[in-house]
């Protein structure tokens, strides 16, 4: 059964805004997590606000009570490594813990790295699921019980990771 209810974390950027119209558009019950609700009013009508910080977990229970999916596009906006690890690292964390054993569906978007590789789209229509299948099947899967994606190169083992970083990836057994 495909998820019913999806959460956008960082849902006022530029990415998040789409993933909130294109999740509409796909008939999921959207869930906006907004820091600023005045920034929020380009997103559609039908989007569920919830404020909330990333930064503040005790502000994020509610945007994740009942959903089935999360799709992260935060972004720290260039603020250096204390932006990438309070909320782009961080913000994951804590949205990850606010959620607790509850099982869902992730998709993480992120800008870490862009100097190094660039996603690059083309204007068009959206995918339709047929041709999404399609272009998924020919990527290669992450390896079953590893924390890094097919393509990641080994630069940062998890034993090699700061021990707060280590503490984190306790409850996710990598075996």
């Amino acid at each position: 059964m495909p998820p019913t209810t999806v959460l956008v974390v960082g849902a006022t950027g530029s990415i998040g805004r789409l993933v909130v119209e294109e999740a509409l558009r796909l008939g999921y019950r959207t869930r906006a997590l907004v820091r600023d609700p005045a920034k929020a009013g380009q997103l559609p009508g039908e989007a569920q606000l919830v404020v909330g910080d990333v930064t503040r977990p005790d502000t994020l229970p509610a945007a994740v009570d009942g959903v089935d999916a999360v799709v992260f596009t935060l972004g720290s906006d260039g603020a250096g490594k204390v932006g990438a690890e309070t909320v782009d690292y961080g913000g994951v964390r804590n949205v990850l813990t606010a959620l607790g054993p509850r099982p869902a569906r992730f998709a993480l978007m992120t800008s870490i790295g862009v100097t190094n590789f660039e996603l690059v789209a083309e204007p068009g229509p959206a995918p339709t699921p047929e041709n999404l299948d399609a272009l998924l099947a020919s990527l290669d899967e992450d390896p079953p019980g590893s924390l890094d994606g097919a393509h990641d190169t080994a630069n940062m083992p998890p034993d090699d990771e700061p021990q707060r970083v280590r503490a984190d990836l306790t409850p996710y057994p990598t075996d």
